[in-house]
């Protein structure tokens, strides 16, 4: 068969590490029966400081064999298939380097001299003849491989590989983990050296997971198939150290080495006091799905389907390693739930629409931004499949003129949920708007610093861009709830010409002393309609007035609020009741005004302070007048909206505890 070997290393999606060739070459020599590997580095210097250009492994395994020179020539070849090889490895060394060459010696056997071999393996290798490969018969009582990777590739020329033999070691150790896990549960002889010096050995190996505590769990993990009662062995080799260096390596390990990481949804991403720790998944079932590339598997982890050739799916493999890392974690961290359960009332707190999904999550490091992402995806995904269940049912209904009780019961019990759950999101949502404005109101207390404009409160009942003549508005368009619930539903704004109008007829019939109080600057409303302009309405009214008014202005607009309500009759058809809020800041002789002018006080408490509102109904007029202060509409809207908040996390809770 040919093959063009640069048309493949093109067609090589993966990025290749710069030491995967060196991990390739001593699997290689593990899969030949070796015991012995050295590993020696090109050096060269550079201001001071060594870089690697190029390496070798030598190993005692069994050398270049006739069976081992075929399997060469053979791409994805099966041979050692049952050790984890793949068959294509030295293809993706050629991303690397340009020249591996490879020398190896067998050993006599009988009669039969052994054989010494040289291969210059490159992009132009021909793998159909095996006129590519010098070998010749030799006398030999022992068999050794030595493998050169030389001359790096222009992609990996231009970086520079600093030599540190002690960040080596470690990088090579976690790498080869899978390795060293099964050479030292089993005892066997294997020796590494690094530039002529013992790296492992069958002692140092055993003294290296004694002194770093590695523990192994195994878990027991039935097939994803129905009606398959398989089941497949797996172990988790951990260690976790409390030295509060945050190191963390999660991985799955097959054929011999590290393949991929955890995926995000399973892997810790920060353990207590940051403690370092170490979690290498692996199994037989794993070397026999690893793809050529050893960076990842041939099932997907978003796979839902299994099959005869993939009976075990990585959804079921992940639920059963998050069980055994919550394990270990409890018993390393006893307080571990204490510090999730804090999380997630924070995130409950912030979010309590996801209160549901919340509740549900039980990965014992999440902190408080990833358990609402985590919620919010669940929430969404099951939004999603409601609002298509229910428009799948309806056709059904309309195609079959048929009704199934059981599939509505299912669909409505659904869809109440989400719908609760969004209705929750948006009282969040509310409760949010009135923390800041508690705060803005604060600060502009203090008379030192700039206070703020009637036109910031105006703009956020209703947001200039959001006012349209006459025209319907969602409910999330205005925030009229502030004042009271019912005004959600008042959705029609009054335009500027009925507003102008309004105004003009009032600036009439001020007197000379008005008139010359407000001059050009008009009283600022806000009008808004509970129905369309040609049916019978109520009416919303308005007026605001920075905190920190002076006395005469606040009293002058109180003398002018039963004249609002007469001239919104006058001028506005079909007007049923009509509603006027006079938002101030109150002082106890504007309020004894008030008073005077047969006003009703009406109390709230916040912080041991008592702060009035003041009402009266005018009947002749059917106007309901309200005059406030900014910090009690805060106040009377945070009372309703928390009611709201506390019956949906309540009615949360217990439809979960009902189940």
């Amino acid at each position: 068969m040919k093959v063009n070997l640069e048309k493949a290393i093109e067609n090589i999606g993966v990025t290749v590490g710069f030491f995967r060739p060196l991990y390739e070459a001593i699997v290689n020599s593990i899969q030949a029966k070796a015991t012995q590997i050295d590993i020696t580095f090109d050096l060269e210097t550079k201001e001071h400081t060594n870089y690697i250009y190029g390496y070798a492994i030598r190993d005692n395994g069994v050398g270049f064999t006739d069976l081992n020179i075929d399997a060469f020539l053979t791409l994805w070849t099966e041979h050692n298939s049952d050790q984890g090889a793949l068959g294509s490895g030295r293809i993706l060394c050629l991303k690397v380097f340009e020249h591996i060459l490879i020398e190896s010696q067998t050993k006599n056997i009988k009669d039969k001299l052994g054989q010494r071999v040289n291969i210059d393996f490159n992009k132009k290798f021909k793998f159909n003849t095996v006129e590519e490969i010098d070998r010749k018969k030799s006398e030999s009582d022992i068999s050794y491989t030595l493998t050169h990777f030389k001359q790096l590739t222009t992609q990996y020329e231009i970086k520079k590989y600093a030599y540190n033999i002690d960040a080596l070691k470690k990088e090579f150790f976690m790498a080869l983990l899978p390795l060293f896990i099964e050479y030292n549960r089993n005892d066997k002889e294997l020796t590494i050296t690094i530039q002529g010096e013992i790296w492992i050995d069958k002692t140092t190996l055993a003294t290296t997971f004694k002194e770093l505590d590695f523990k192994e769990m195994s878990l027991n993990i039935p097939s994803s198939k129905k009606d398959d009662d398989t089941i497949y062995p797996f172990v988790l080799t951990y260690q976790i150290d409390k030295d509060q260096k945050n190191n963390l390596h999660q991985f799955y390990g097959a054929s011999y080495r590290k393949v991929i990481d955890f995926p995000s949804s399973t892997k810790i991403k920060r353990l207590p006091d940051n403690a370092s720790a170490t979690f290498c998944l692996s199994a037989e079932y794993l070397n026999n799905k690893v793809d050529d590339s050893r960076e990842k598997f041939t099932i997907a982890m978003n796979e839902n389907n299994a099959t005869d050739e993939d009976p075990l799916l990585f959804r079921d493999i992940n639920n059963h390693l998050s069980k055994a890392l919550n394990e270990i974690l409890r018993e390393f961290f006893p307080k571990i739930d204490d510090s999730l359960e804090k999380e997630k009332n924070d995130a409950i707190d912030e979010n309590p629409h996801l209160t549901a999904y919340i509740k549900d999550i039980d990965k014992l490091t999440v902190k408080k931004s990833e358990i609402v992402k985590i919620a919010e995806s669940k929430f969404n995904k099951k939004f999603t499949k409601t609002k298509k269940d229910v428009i799948d049912f309806t056709k059904s209904i309309i195609k079959t003129k048929g009704f199934s009780k059981e599939k509505y019961m299912e669909i409505t019990k659904g869809f109440t949920e989400v719908g609760q759950e969004q209705l929750a999101h948006y009282i969040g949502y509310r409760q949010t708007i009135i923390e800041m404005l508690f705060n803005v109101n604060i600060c502009n207390k203090d008379t030192t610093k700039e206070s703020f404009s009637e036109d910031y409160i105006h703009n956020l009942i209703m947001p200039p861009n959001k006012i349209k003549t006459n025209n319907k508005h969602i409910i999330t368009e205005n925030n009229f709830w502030l004042f009271d619930d019912k005004f959600m539903t008042y959705s029609y704004s009054a335009s500027d010409s009925e507003i102008k109008k309004i105004l003009d007829s009032l600036t009439i019939e001020m007197d000379d002393e008005t008139k010359d109080y407000y001059g050009g600057d008009r009283p600022d409303l806000l009008m808004l309609y509970s129905d369309e302009i040609e049916n019978e309405k109520d009416v919303v009214i308005i007026e605001l007035k920075k905190i920190n008014t002076g006395h005469y202005e606040k009293e002058k607009a109180i003398s002018q609020l039963t004249t609002y309500a007469r001239i919104i009759k006058q001028n506005i058809p079909k007007v049923n009741d009509i509603f006027v809020y006079a938002v101030f800041d109150l002082d106890p002789k504007l309020e004894n005004i008030l008073l005077d002018r047969g006003f009703y006080p009406k109390a709230l408490t916040r912080d041991g302070h008592n702060m009035s509102s003041y009402y009266m109904y005018n009947a002749s007029r059917k106007a309901h007048m309200h005059v406030l202060s900014f910090e009690h509409l805060l106040l009377d809207a945070s009372n309703r909206n928390k009611l709201f908040l506390n019956i949906l996390k309540n009615e949360i809770i217990t439809d979960e505890k009902s189940e």
